[in-house]
């Protein structure tokens, strides 16, 4: 899991005259962040003393912690997650990780909840039997028209986020045994159009899915604690899976709870490793044009200055050939331009090393390498020449040249050509 993600960060350009570039850095801090990579009957929350305590389903303090690399970001060292696939089903009895009442969450006018879930199998987090609820995040007390706080949770094949008594759902979340990205915002100083459902995963920008309403304004204090996992206090609403990366964004005075689109984008490629998503020629392509250039866009945005002849090769035999390498930050693709033409018909293989890394500093998590071939030697068929003209066109053969003698057995063809017949002098 990358360090340095609790701020979201995103980068506003200013273009100024002389060839000035301003840049500024706007940041939106996380209330709460828990990721997950400890072991322990605890998880701390990053930055804050909010620690949350792991349990099963019988209440008992126990590691829930998953093994290490099974986390979101999907194979790094270190990368765990809050592991709840003991649970008996989405909504029926299961693990959690709680705490107690948190002011900080209480009273939000604007929040945003984010996080990643992976089912366990193949039930969608809204797939539980009956009315059962399959909890992400839990911060609520009270039922019915008393309800108090926000929750998020999955219920009859929909997602929902309920504020107060107020919900607003999507079918969106129903992918399973994958990683996906969620974010649900909520902005209570709008009345309309004011909860917005986000998605993405480790190889899929964010998008937003789905726009509701509740008009509820300011949430109301909640007594009853957090809950991660299922309901704060109770075993019957687990989520069955895993939990990774879960964040609380919010303001109690304002909108500046609600994330954009790019900053919550900006969150998940913070969380996942970079990968190669496409490249060109592909792997295994025979035929490949001599004068190519050699191509690979990225799952992310990438740090240019991490993209050069040492951390994107192309070799044939063992040694590397001379070249360039550039990046288009706007398709996110590296181009690696021969000094000169590829050799005729020979097997090259492109590395990219895992030097390189995206914008937020994370390395891939091993190399990626392909190979290609290019095209054997085209030699070229004379062209038929019609309408030839010899005596416009051809030499004169009085010097006996065999230049000229040449080009008469290539071109001279009665059927072809007009004007009077050359022949050499005697």
């Amino acid at each position: 899991m990358k360090e340095n993600i609790t701020k979201v960060r995103w980068l506003n350009i200013l273009f100024l005259p002389f060839s000035v570039c301003l840049i500024l850095y706007l940041a939106q801090t996380a209330i709460l962040e828990y990721k997950f990579d400890e072991t322990g009957t605890t998880a701390p929350s990053t930055g804050s003393d909010a620690t949350v305590t792991l349990r099963n389903n019988a209440g008992a303090e126990t590691d829930l912690h998953s093994a290490d690399g099974l986390g979101a970001s999907s194979g790094l060292t270190g990368d765990r997650a809050f592991d709840n696939t003991a649970s008996s089903d989405m909504g029926g009895s299961g693990g959690r990780a709680d705490q107690a009442d948190l002011a900080a969450i209480d009273t939000l006018t604007s929040f945003t909840l984010q996080g990643w879930f992976k089912t366990d199998g193949s039930t969608a987090i809204g797939g539980g039997s009956g009315s059962s609820q399959a909890v992400l995040l839990h911060n609520t007390s009270g039922s019915g028209g008393s309800a108090a706080g926000f929750q998020v949770f999955g219920q009859q094949g929909d997602s929902k986020l309920a504020v107060d008594n107020g919900n607003a759902s999507t079918s969106e979340y129903g992918d399973t045994q994958s990683w996906i990205f969620f974010a649900v915002t909520y902005d209570g100083s709008s009345t309309s159009n004011n909860v917005k459902f986000y998605k993405g995963s480790a190889s899929s920008e964010v998008t937003l899915v789905a726009t509701q309403t509740i008009n509820k304004g300011q949430v109301n204090s909640d007594t009853g604690g957090l809950g991660i996992g299922n309901e704060s206090g109770s075993n019957n609403s687990p989520f069955d899976g895993y939990l990774d990366n879960v964040r609380v964004y919010g303001s109690q005075g304002d909108n500046s709870g609600v994330l954009t689109l790019t900053q919550l984008d900006s969150i998940r490629a913070g969380d996942v490793p970079p990968t190669v998503s496409s490249t060109s020629p592909t792997n295994g392509a025979t035929g490949v044009a001599v004068n190519t250039t050699i191509t690979a866009t990225f799952s992310e945005a990438m740090d240019s200055s991490a993209i050069t002849t040492s951390t994107f090769t192309v070799s044939t035999g063992g040694s590397n050939i001379s070249g360039t390498v550039s990046y288009n930050s706007t398709t996110k693709t590296a181009t690696f331009t021969p000094s000169s033409n590829l050799s005729f018909p020979t097997t090259y293989t492109a590395t990219i090393t895992t030097g390189v890394k995206d914008a937020a500093g994370t390395a891939m998590v091993s190399n990626y390498t392909w190979s290609f071939a290019t095209e054997s030697v085209r030699v070229p068929s004379p062209q038929e020449r019609t309408g030839f003209d010899r005596d416009n066109y051809l030499p004169s053969l009085s010097d006996q040249n065999d230049y000229d003698l040449a080009w008469i057995t290539v071109i001279d063809s009665s059927a072809n050509t007009t004007g009077s017949t050359d022949t050499p002098s005697p």
